[in-house]
């Protein structure tokens, strides 16, 4: 999915125009990619651990990607238009709020339990698989052009797509 995710945003970003809307778009999605789970981790310790703080804060940083394809069906199945731009805004969220959830527990951690160094912590933020998936996939979407991508079945978004739109038609 998260393959899915990244190419469908890296290719609706191809075929967008980028304007200012776009950029502030983007850089908006990862700035509060950044600040929820900072503002969620202080909140949550007040009543659990670092490592759990931590990891729900990251949690909550990210974007659901169930709720966003949620919000894309009703949005298609109503006719209302929106930017495809934003498949690339989900897709930049979900690795700086990991790697901020990660370096939160590497600061905040016991130092007994915690033998990495922060370097070490955030380098492995940055090359953890599905950082580098969902980012690369954003990337490599973004190079392909529409005749490459029609040889690419995406079969974990379309079928995604399907279980979403079942389940709000069950609803």
């Amino acid at each position: 999915m998260l393959l899915a995710i990244g190419f469908k945003g890296g290719q609706e970003l191809a075929h967008s125009v980028i304007t200012s809307e776009i950029i502030n778009a983007l850089l908006f999605g990862i700035l509060l990619a950044v600040l929820v789970p900072i503002y969620c981790y202080f909140i949550l310790r007040i009543k659990l651990s670092v490592e759990n703080s931590g990891a729900i804060a990251s949690a909550y940083g990210s974007v659901s990607a169930v709720t966003f394809l949620t919000t894309i069906s009703f949005l298609e199945m109503s006719n209302i238009p929106f930017g495809g731009h934003m498949f690339a805004v989900l897709a930049l969220m979900e690795a700086p709020s990991i790697i901020v959830g990660v370096i939160l527990i590497a600061i905040f951690g016991s130092k007994k339990k915690n033998k990495s160094s922060l370097k070490s912590v955030i380098h492995h933020s940055l090359t953890n698989g599905s950082v580098v998936l969902i980012i690369g996939s954003l990337v490599f979407g973004y190079f392909t052009n529409d005749a490459q991508a029609e040889g690419i079945k995406l079969l974990p978004f379309h079928l995604t797509l399907q279980l979403v739109c079942l389940y709000i038609y069950v609803l």
